[in-house]
């Protein structure tokens, strides 16, 4: 009988080999996340450049956003940087769903007023100012 342990560790040391595979995967299944915790510099890689880079999909990334924060597998002294980070990269869009709240809640943003200024929105062009005040 195969050991999953053993199948788990070769599939993770495959699939971190192709971004974009590796960015598809974790979209659909965010709480496969944790397949990749001992890898603390993929796992800040992934925060760091992949999501909201790679094969953009919003939702899909603040699942996986999520699903990292909440498995605390951001270092405590690297949490403000990863979501400042996170803030920066939704450029045009603010969600307004759950995912949003989920990160907010979870992570640490906890909608901080640091974090709101981040996001200074012009009403008529949509577009996302960014500033640290």
């Amino acid at each position: 009988m195969l050991n999953n342990n053993k199948v788990t560790k070769q599939f993770v040391q495959f699939i971190k080999c192709d971004d974009e595979l590796v960015m598809l995967y974790l979209r659909a299944f965010p709480q496969r996340v944790n397949n990749f915790a001992n890898d603390t510099s993929f796992i800040r890689n992934l925060w760091y450049s992949k999501i909201f880079e790679i094969g953009y999909d919003l939702k899909g990334d603040l699942k996986l956003y999520c699903a990292i924060l909440r498995n605390g597998l951001i270092e405590s002294e690297e949490l403000d940087e990863a979501n400042e980070k996170i803030v920066w990269k939704f450029r045009n869009v603010i969600p307004e769903d759950q995912f949003s709240s989920c990160s907010v809640t979870s992570s640490g943003i906890r909608r901080k007023k640091k974090y709101k200024k981040l996001l200074l929105i012009r009403k008529k062009s949509c577009c996302v100012k960014s500033a640290i005040y």
